[in-house]
């Protein structure tokens, strides 16, 4: 029997201009559940710009994009409730620690902080020794992992990642490539924004600025 494929995202030929200037152009792809979904190209083609679309945080020019949940079209503040984003571009508060930022995440997310699990992904995102520092103390590194285990602590469906490995180490970037085959193998979605190669190797299909 054939595999039947859920749409999650269906994105119809969209513009979005900036001063006049085309930076997304007659864009089109879909998405299904369970895909791991990658955006490729150079710097400033828009793979940023597209992302930022997705999710309702830029509007677009022309053109339309449906959003699904068991083969069910759902509005755009639906989709957000099983999908999570991070993005190197999106700050903390810098005065609250981590422990404190997670509480405050999972207030706008309507979910409840685990104790436990927060130690867990605060391990795993080499940030145990920190959970107690002011996030302003932290290193460009530290904080992206930090956007990264805060994206990770909803348990989403759906997670949407701009440049994952932006400012991270080796020991950073090993660290978010085994939480992505982890989350492949729990058949999870996955729109990822990369040039990375370690990265795109876990992507099964693609749209490409190229």
């Amino acid at each position: 029997m054939e595999k039947e494929f859920q749409k999650i995202i269906s994105v119809n030929n969209i513009f979005r201009s900036f001063y006049k200037r085309n930076i997304i152009n007659s864009v089109s792809f879909e998405v299904n559940k369970g895909n791991f979904f990658a955006i490729k190209g150079p710097n400033g083609a828009g793979k940023s710009t597209l992302l930022r679309i997705i999710v309702g945080d830029l509007e677009i020019n022309k053109g339309e994009i449906k959003y699904y949940s068991n083969s069910e079209e759902v509005s755009l503040k639906e989709f957000l409730k099983y999908s999570s984003f991070a993005a190197p571009y999106f700050n903390l508060y810098e005065e609250f620690n981590l422990i404190e930022m997670t509480k405050l995440y999972c207030q706008f997310r309507s979910i409840e902080f685990d104790k436990s699990y927060f130690e867990n992904l605060s391990e795993e995102f080499l940030l145990s020794n920190h959970i107690q520092k002011e996030i302003k103390f932290y290193s460009s590194g530290m904080k992206q992992r930090a956007k990264l285990l805060l994206c990770f602590y909803s348990n989403s469906e759906l997670i949407i990642l701009d440049e994952p490995s932006t400012n991270l180490d080796l020991q950073g970037i090993d660290v978010l490539f085994n939480k992505l085959i982890e989350f492949k193998n729990q058949h999870k979605t996955l729109i990822l924004a990369s040039n990375e190669p370690k990265e795109l190797e876990l992507c099964d299909t693609y749209y490409s600025f190229y």
